[in-house]
């Protein structure tokens, strides 16, 4: 998992993070266009998943242990990818279940994505 710290796979990373952050608010903008964004946006958080495992392997305790900046990126990543995980696949179930507040809720999480 050391690739995880060349400037190649950053570079992947960050290009994902913008279209992540397009596709995230393309989708809370106009909800017509969300089932056509909701694979590439799994895709994603797959790849986001992927990668934190990876890095947590391969920075091992010092992910927490660095410079509180760095820390706060990693705790930031991670918030992000359970942001992820709730609106793809825990949201469409609570919507079914008609709890609007909890919906609404949720839906704002949205905007979390996009920082």
């Amino acid at each position: 998992c050391s690739f995880v710290r060349h400037g190649w796979f950053q570079l992947c990373t960050c290009l994902l993070t913008l279209l992540s952050t397009y596709m995230a608010v393309v989708s809370t903008v106009d909800e017509h266009l969300r089932p056509l964004v909701l694979l590439p946006m799994q895709v994603v958080l797959v790849f986001y998943a992927i990668e934190l495992v990876c890095r947590q392997i391969f920075f091992g305790c010092r992910a927490w242990c660095r410079p509180g900046i760095m820390v706060l990126f990693h705790l930031l990543d991670a918030g992000i990818l359970c942001v992820g995980i709730l609106d793809q696949f825990f949201l469409p179930i609570i919507q079914n279940c008609h709890m609007k507040q909890s919906i609404r809720m949720l839906q704002a999480l949205r905007f979390l994505q996009a920082l």
